[in-house]
């Protein structure tokens, strides 16, 4: 006999809600204008990094001032406050041949080539394999002159070392010949903090030829953003904007 079919079960009513009222778009009277900020270098300047780390830390800080919501016990935003605050702008100079020798015997000590993109890696070993402990272990940021990015590199008596980066007039056959060692090309910057190597061991573990930095969030929140600044900042937005105007930054109100 055919199968009779299965009654089919009655879909379940869906429940209505209510319409919830639309937000109003319309800013109230007692809002802060928001504002657009924009800066680009003067045709033939070349600006340090100090400067367009300052521009983009007063430009953060004029968004928390607008929104009015100020970080209690944090002396520092982020930290490119930090570094701007505590860190040393580098110059340019040229190892002497003993300085030269040392760096080249740390590296060969390390023996194995320095990656691109593993910065904090080659940084770390560089001052690990340094048996005068004359390399410093240093953290900021670098730019070839456009955006700052998070950065590494060593220290010797005060003069740039880094075996990440490469510039594309070295000498491709001499060891390290193209990186920088002492003198910093042309429109580059370098700015950061020394950091003990004891200290540094304690937080920067490698594996598989990789390492993490040692400003991370912990260290951001724990260490840095409650330590005292050394130079003040303006206290409000006015003069924050004065400060990115005096910069040569254009700020444009929009209501």
């Amino acid at each position: 006999m055919p199968k009779k079919p299965m009654p089919k079960k009655p879909m379940p009513k869906k429940k209505s809600r209510a319409r919830r009222p639309a937000k109003k778009l319309l800013r109230s009277k007692d809002s802060a204008p928001t504002r657009q900020i924009s800066w680009t270098p003067q045709p033939g300047e070349q600006p340090s990094i100090r400067k367009i780390l300052t521009v983009l830390v007063m430009s953060g800080y004029e968004i928390l001032m607008r929104r009015g919501k100020p970080e209690k016990g944090r002396h520092y935003i982020n930290l490119m406050d930090f570094v701007l605050d505590q860190g040393t702008e580098f110059s340019s100079a040229p190892l002497t041949d003993d300085e030269h020798n040392l760096v080249v015997q740390a590296a060969d000590r390390y023996g194995r080539p320095f990656n691109q993109m593993r910065c904090y890696h080659n940084a770390f070993v560089m001052a690990l394999n340094d048996p005068n402990h004359s390399l410093r272990y240093c953290e900021g940021y670098f730019t070839t002159g456009s955006f700052p990015f998070h950065h590494a590199w060593v220290t010797l008596n005060g003069k740039v070392v880094d075996v990440t980066c490469r510039k594309n007039n070295g000498s491709r056959g001499k060891r390290l010949g193209r990186n920088v060692l002492g003198e910093i090309p042309e429109g580059w910057g370098y700015m950061g903090v020394a950091i003990d190597l004891e200290q540094a061991k304690q937080r920067l573990k490698i594996a598989k030829g990789w390492c993490d930095p040692y400003f991370d969030e912990d260290v951001l929140s724990e260490e840095l953003l409650a330590k005292l600044r050394r130079h003040p900042v303006p206290t409000s937005v006015d003069g924050v904007i004065d400060e990115l105007r005096r910069l040569g930054a254009v700020v444009r109100e929009d209501g």
